[in-house]
């Protein structure tokens, strides 16, 4: 990750035109007229002011040389050979609510982003194993906009991502939590952007999803309060309605199709995460029941009808890890939210059979520690084949995922046809963003990925929290005016914003992949004033997170700090170490290592041949969801505030 950095001798009047024009629309660029870039001199001066202190060893806005991750976990220290075996999870990290479609020998898969920005990301596969990152859906405000309001776990909920044959167009339908509500986007490539959003008002609730029907008829069903006043917490129940291809509208009412779950004498909690499938002669209705904790299942129903009645099958729940011991090896948990989908050319209507095609499962679920009982890395994207067994109580045929009391394996068998796929992708040796073979990105399981920040445009994988506002916007929709990159080095504008406020930071970021990991970076920053600090942070929400950064004391000279937020209190400094004045100007490294209940930080300013310690070692639990609450994962990443 290390590497010399060039800094040239003078500004050249070329280079700062290249920089000018940059922050201009391409309609401008060509044209010299000074009063068509009146406008934009508040931009371009706090940029040409940053560049001329660089000459001079002066760096008031951070800039960070390079930024490298690592992942120590143990459950993935195991033998196996890559080209007969897959491991899961198949992304790691926070990746979500898995859904996944088909056409042709492509398959596409969305997962939650809350309010990380950009929204949405879709991920492209040829083998359902190595995927490669295709872009967001959000990623323009006009589309969705997170301000201050929008709390860590709010934003976008549950993607559901469908193609359909009849118009060769790609819908996504989706929440919008303390938005829009549920809307749609739609695309014929979902590798060159989405629509404006379509809203479906008459759809209410959460967790929408589409089924396009032989007949070419379309439905919606999704997750929403009973028809009668809720009788506990947790009552929901699963609607039905059918929607207009042709007018983008609901087009029938609403039909409730299963009230609290499969047992409601029990009274089931969370009904939600609904998909419809037409499988032979049958509708069935998947759905997770328990809640997205421990007690989290997928069950599946089945009906003659799209809106008409359902009844559990005779096996339920199909896949669950509530029932499992705590103390078993490699533990995960929380397995439900699953998708189902058929690798063959197979048309609604079809009996599963074996010509048909195999069938698979997406699902989320956690990878937990200390004998089961927390997790940093949020809910990842696993993948498990689905068998058909006879249903006992409806008849014809029904999936299991994974057999009831049985452990999600980490490492899976590929199949031959997986098998020829990789090989042939091998061979074409081209560089995919996002996949296993890209050196900026560490798709599951133990390794390295690091940026150089050596390119033109940020690499795609790395976001903010929340919108930024319109006076942060940049002819570069995808993120903000307060990044920039130049010279092999990723530039931030420290603004005034903390990590601990419910707000939109000076924050890049990425998500933390492992409960032991490395996050290292090299940075250029000499601190102004008392208040500007920048480095590295491992963030959770704002009220549970970690950064080690470079700062002034109150003394006025240079230090590094390690600064703590949690539910108790806020940018608590736990760790203090002063840097020698003669080398404020010179390249220093943050590092931050995570052993699941602890973190340790550190810093060098010789090139990493020696590190000193910041503080004692910290309690890394309020970076699990467990102790934070919500429902994402930790993020890793570089910031700057004021």
């Amino acid at each position: 990750m290390r590497r010399t950095k060039i800094i040239k001798s003078k500004i050249t009047l070329k280079a700062t035109e290249g920089r000018i024009a940059h922050l201009l629309p391409s309609s401008k660029r060509s044209s010299a007229d000074f009063t068509s870039m009146k406008r934009y001199l508040p931009l371009l001066f706090p940029l040409v002011l940053a560049a001329c202190s660089t000459q001079s060893g002066n760096y008031p806005s951070p800039q960070f040389e390079s930024f490298a991750y690592t992942g120590h976990d143990a459950r993935y220290d195991q033998t196996f050979n890559p080209e007969t075996h897959y491991l899961n999870p198949i992304i790691s990290g926070t990746a979500p609510d898995p859904s996944i479609c088909r056409k042709g020998d492509d398959y596409y898969l969305a997962n939650s982003s809350f309010v990380y920005w950009p929204g949405i990301p879709i991920w492209h596969s040829k083998d359902l194993i190595d995927w490669d990152f295709c872009g967001y859906v959000i990623d323009r405000p006009s589309q969705a906009f997170f301000d201050d309001r929008s709390g860590i776990a709010g934003g976008v909920f549950a993607p559901d991502i469908k193609y359909c044959e009849a118009n060769q167009t790609f819908y996504l339908i989706v929440t919008i939590v303390s938005g829009s509500g549920n809307v749609i986007f739609k695309t014929t490539d979902p590798r060159q952007g989405w629509s404006e959003p379509i809203p479906v008002p008459e759809v209410g609730g959460i967790d929408p999803s589409f089924l396009f029907d032989a007949d070419g008829k379309c439905y919606i069903v999704n997750n929403d309060e009973p028809a009668y006043p809720a009788e506990y917490s947790g009552h929901r129940a699963i609607w039905g309605r059918e929607f207009d291809l042709n007018t983008d509208k609901v087009c029938s009412e609403p039909v409730m199709l299963l009230d609290k779950g499969i047992r409601p004498a029990e009274k089931p909690i969370w009904i939600e995460g609904p998909h419809l499938y037409h499988v032979g002669d049958q509708y069935a209705l998947m759905s997770a029941e328990g809640g997205t904790a421990e007690w989290h299942s997928e069950v599946w129903l089945a009906g003659k009808q799209p809106l008409g009645k359902f009844k559990p099958s005779a096996i339920n729940p199909i896949l669950t890890q509530r029932t499992m011991p705590h103390d078993r090896q490699n533990p995960v948990a929380c397995a439900g939210h699953a998708d189902l989908f058929c690798t063959g050319d197979v048309k609604p209507g079809t009996l599963p059979s074996a010509d048909s095609g195999e069938w698979w499962s997406v699902f989320l679920a956690c990878t937990t520690y200390d004998g089961d009982q927390l997790y940093n890395t949020g809910r990842s994207t696993f993948l498990l084949p689905a068998t058909w067994q006879a249903d006992k109580v409806n008849g014809g045929l029904q999936p299991v995922i994974l057999p009831d009391g049985e452990p999600i394996p980490t490492v899976c068998v590929k199949q031959e046809w997986q098998r020829d796929v990789a090989a042939r992708e091998a061979l074409s040796n081209t560089a995919k963003t996002g996949s296993l073979s890209d050196p900026k990105n560490l798709l599951r399981g133990n390794g390295t990925w690091s940026d150089d920040f050596d390119g033109d445009a940020l690499y795609p994988l790395w976001f903010t929290l929340r919108t930024p506002s319109a006076d942060q916007q940049t002819t570069d929709k995808r993120l903000a005016a307060w990044y920039s990159l130049h010279d092999g080095r990723l530039q931030l504008e420290p603004r005034p914003v903390r990590l601990s406020q419910q707000s939109q930071p000076t924050m890049l970021c990425r998500w933390v992949k492992n409960s032991t990991y490395t996050a290292q970076t090299r940075m250029l920053f000499t601190p102004q004033d008392s208040l500007a600090m920048a480095g590295l942070t491992l963030f959770q929400t704002e009220h549970a997170h970690y950064a080690i950064a470079k700062c002034l004391a109150p003394d006025g000279s240079p230090e590094v700090v390690v600064v703590k937020s949690d539910k108790q209190s806020c940018d608590q400094i736990v760790g203090r170490c002063a840097i020698d004045p003669d080398s404020n100007s010179q390249p220093i490294e943050l590092r931050a290592e995570v052993d699941q209940h602890t973190a340790s930080f550190s810093f060098s300013l010789d090139d990493g041949k020696t590190w000193t310690p910041v503080g004692d070692a910290q309690d890394a639990d309020i970076l699990t969801t467990n102790l934070a609450g919500g429902f994402t994962g930790c993020v890793a990443g570089l910031f700057a505030t004021r």
